[in-house]
């Protein structure tokens, strides 16, 4: 979880005007680290996103999904992380990611 002054969030954006190489996932004790240039496609819904790289599909899952794809249009998402359980059950503001999947890309 990335606490800000304001208040917890699931994802964190780059500065304006930066350029960040990749986008880190992290869900509970594990980090992972995923290239910009080895995403070839983003779609899903505000509930679901499947983000699919190179070498892995993620799948995202929560609420308030859609402000993710549009952040990785402009490849602004530095960090996405799994929304702590008393957030994720009241529903949150914003962004809230409840599940984070990895599995290898189909070849």
């Amino acid at each position: 979880m990335i606490t800000t002054k304001e208040k917890e969030q699931t994802y964190k954006t780059v500065p304006e005007g930066t350029y960040y190489y990749g986008i880190m996932f992290i869900d509970g004790d594990v980090h992972r680290l995923l290239m910009w240039n080895d995403l070839f496609n983003v779609e899903g819904t505000d509930r679901i996103i499947t983000m699919t790289f190179r070498l892995f599909d993620v799948t995202i899952k929560g609420s308030g999904l859609i402000q993710l794809i549009r952040d990785a249009k402009r490849h602004r998402i530095d960090i996405i992380t799994v929304s702590p359980r008393h957030q994720s059950m009241l529903g949150g503001e914003g962004v809230v990611v409840t599940d984070l999947f990895f599995k290898p890309a189909q070849t």
